[in-house]
């Protein structure tokens, strides 16, 4: 446990009142720390967010990764979604050293593993006369 002592400014501290007698925070230390960890979490931008597992290779997302999808979103968007799409923007950008010839061999395997999914569990519709079943 640390101790810091500081003076605020009277705007600054007619502000944590106000803050405290709407019951938004419970005293002056809650507040203080709200702020402090809120201001560390957006400057710590290397900070690893979320790790995921894509068929045995490991794609770390950072905070960064997420700020920079966050920024090119034209509607609020929920973190698990921004998390997705740092995570394909990620993955996009590694993959662009792929030749022509292999990026196209796995695509048809992700595509084939996505059909091969959707049939074990009953989702696949393989035929154009299945989508008209229970019609």
């Amino acid at each position: 446990m640390r101790t810091i002592q500081f003076e605020l400014t009277d705007p600054i501290a007619t502000e944590v009142d106000i803050l405290i007698k709407q019951k938004q925070f419970n005293d002056e230390i809650e507040l203080i720390e709200r702020a402090l960890l809120e201001f560390m979490e957006h400057h710590q931008t290397a900070r690893v967010v979320a790790r995921y597992d894509m068929d045995g290779e490991i794609y770390e997302i950072t905070q960064a990764d997420v700020e920079a999808v966050r920024v090119r979103m034209v509607k609020p968007r929920s973190e698990k979604m921004l998390y997705e799409l740092a995570l394909v923007y990620k993955m996009a950008k590694l993959k662009k050293t792929l030749s022509r010839e292999e990026s196209f061999k796995q695509l048809m395997e992700s595509v084939e593993k996505c059909r091969a999914d959707a049939i074990a569990d009953g989702t696949a519709i393989d035929y154009e006369w299945e989508a008209a079943i229970g019609d």
